[in-house]
């Protein structure tokens, strides 16, 4: 009897531990939305001070 709840703990422990490591969706989605934002300029800066130059 001990052995079989050892090895139900054993597995569960191991269920609980891969759960934990699968990665996170929507972190990466937001993480790759971040990394193509960063690259861009913004553009409403320039066309401020143009319209105050004018």
């Amino acid at each position: 009897m001990k052995k079989i709840l050892l090895i139900l703990l054993f597995i569960s422990f191991c269920l609980g531990q891969s759960a934990h490591a699968a990665p996170n969706k929507a972190l990466e989605a937001l993480e790759t939305l971040r990394r193509g934002f960063s690259g861009m300029n913004d553009f409403t800066a320039d066309i401020v001070q143009e319209k105050q130059m004018a």
